[in-house]
């Protein structure tokens, strides 16, 4: 099945993780028993490419992924908090918008959509859900969602819940979970692989770039079994991203004024002007 959907932010994803998307969900793949492994390469080596996007690993290795896999339990997951971002603790710089950004299609030349309003979706796609991650000794979560790639495991987020700027470095063990609902992790947990975001963000603290991609490794899901009398989990293969949860396209073009859908999991009430968009806790 095929549907369009424009959501919108401010800034490329913002808390919400709200992008320009085409929907394009797949069947979903059966999980095996195959080891998990990392679809990405990422080089031990942090720095920034040509194009101004800093990389920064998170769990590149095999133990790296079980390590931060085993952190995570449902109890520990719902005693997470909602994360407020820090500022950069250096002194302030002047952020400025690039030509690029820009672009030709700006409001004066881009032709304006009439204003529809469209029914909403009863429910949040498959592919929005939470992040989850350590800061300091404090577990956090915000909005994130499944995008597409060619390896179908890239993650779309806000730059502050993968870099903490207070500690001028990314979180710890940052995992995305689809669906996400009350401990339940429908499609999988997915760990985070590398952090990719743009540099102004990572090195001045430019509210303006707060976004950032996150490529991951195979998911598992919990299995529950009992041993001496106490509740346990074991990690099962519940295979890629995009083919357990589906993800969203980007798109280009689109005219101003068009009807638009975000999806998340709001920390506070949601607005009254927003009271209609479909929301998940």
């Amino acid at each position: 099945m095929t549907r369009k959907l424009t959501l919108a932010a401010g800034g490329v994803v913002a808390a919400a993780s709200a992008v320009a998307v085409l929907w394009s969900h797949g069947p979903a793949v059966p999980a095996t028993a195959a080891s998990r492994v990392a679809t990405t390469p990422v080089s031990a080596v942090t720095g920034v490419n040509k194009n101004g996007v800093s990389a920064f690993p998170l769990a590149p290795t095999q133990a790296d992924e079980r390590r931060v896999a085993a952190y995570w339990s449902p109890e520990r997951l719902k005693q997470a908090s909602s994360y407020v971002p820090s500022t950069k603790p250096s002194r302030s710089t002047r952020s400025t918008t690039s030509a690029a950004e820009v672009g030709p299609g700006d409001a004066k030349t881009r032709a304006r959509a009439p204003r529809t309003a469209a029914p909403p979706p009863v429910a949040s796609p498959p592919m929005v859900g939470k992040v989850f991650f350590k800061v300091g000794d404090k577990e956090y979560w915000c909005s994130a969602s499944a995008v597409h790639s060619a390896h179908r495991n890239l993650v779309a987020t806000a730059g502050h819940c993968a870099y903490a700027l207070s500690q001028d470095k990314p979180v710890q063990n940052w995992v995305f979970i689809p669906g996400y609902h009350d401990g339940v992790a429908p499609s999988g947990i997915f760990v985070g692989h590398t952090l990719y975001m743009q540099e102004d963000f990572a090195g001045q603290g430019d509210f303006d770039r707060d976004y950032a991609f996150v490529t991951v490794h195979r998911g598992f899901s919990w299995q529950p079994y009992v041993e001496n009398g106490r509740l346990k989990y074991r990690s099962v293969d519940a295979g890629r991203l995009e083919d357990k949860a589906g993800a969203f396209k980007f798109a280009s073009g689109k005219p101003l004024g068009r009807s638009t859908y975000v999806f998340g999991y709001p920390a506070g009430p949601i607005p009254t002007a927003a009271a209609r968009t479909p929301a998940r806790r």
